[in-house]
């Protein structure tokens, strides 16, 4: 990992203490799946970055929403919902490469078309954004 991916990974770390950590792990999980399906190692570089990003959106969340224990109302859910969106927009000023960018916008996308930020549905998800979801579904599993 450079130093600057280590330095926002700490920085998201200090932020949201609760998920202290997490980046780290799913970049983990979502490289042996990558690795598992065969991707290339160009692909997987940018899946491990993109892991290690996917949550940078939260950054700008209200540390009164992304810290609060307990259920979040429908308004909050709604601010939690919009960091992938943020995120992204973090990533393209920073001018990382654009397939990074898109994988962490869609992290939350579902087959069904159940997830956010734009209720994407089967293969209209990329692949890495699927690869990154299963591997955020299999850390709240394992």
């Amino acid at each position: 990992m450079n130093n600057y991916l280590k330095l926002i990974t700490e920085i998201m770390d200090l932020r949201d203490l609760f998920n202290s950590g997490h980046q780290r792990n799913v970049a983990k999980y979502a490289v042996k799946l990558g690795q598992a399906l065969g991707l290339e190692q160009s692909e997987l570089d940018n899946l491990y970055t993109s892991a290690l990003l996917h949550d940078i959106g939260k950054l700008m969340t209200p540390h009164k929403v992304l810290n609060k224990p307990g259920e979040l109302s429908e308004d909050e859910m709604n601010v939690i919902r919009n960091h992938p969106v943020i995120g992204a927009k973090l990533l393209e000023a920073a001018e990382f490469d654009s397939k990074i960018v898109e994988v962490a916008k869609y992290h939350h996308e579902r087959w069904d078309g159940s997830g956010y930020p734009k209720g994407l549905k089967g293969e209209e998800i990329d692949l890495e954004a699927k690869i990154l979801a299963v591997a955020l579904w299999m850390l709240l599993v394992f």
